[in-house]
């Protein structure tokens, strides 16, 4: 089973977001979360982003990928003969 991109990067972000909520807290001994919103800002500002362009390459790819029924008959009947390609 494949996991969404967009699960498993979210995953990252909030990783990323309390890798830097730990450094915070081992540097000064306190959270401060007005320093920590801007930096959680921009990192869900970059997941966001990676996101949405990942999904525009997928509609790309899918929209380029031709569909088994819409393959001539000939490429079809080569694809039986030989089902190991």
């Amino acid at each position: 089973m494949r996991l969404p991109f967009a699960l498993w990067s979210g995953l990252l972000a909030l990783l990323a977001f309390a890798v830097v909520a730990g450094r915070e807290y081992l540097n000064f001994g306190a959270i401060e979360f007005g320093y920590l919103w801007p930096i959680g800002l921009k990192i869900a500002g970059v997941w966001l982003a990676l996101v949405v362009v990942m999904a525009i390459i997928s509609g790309i790819r899918k929209a380029a990928t031709s569909r088994p029924e819409a393959l001539p008959e000939d490429v079809e009947q080569e694809i039986r003969r030989h089902p190991e390609h």
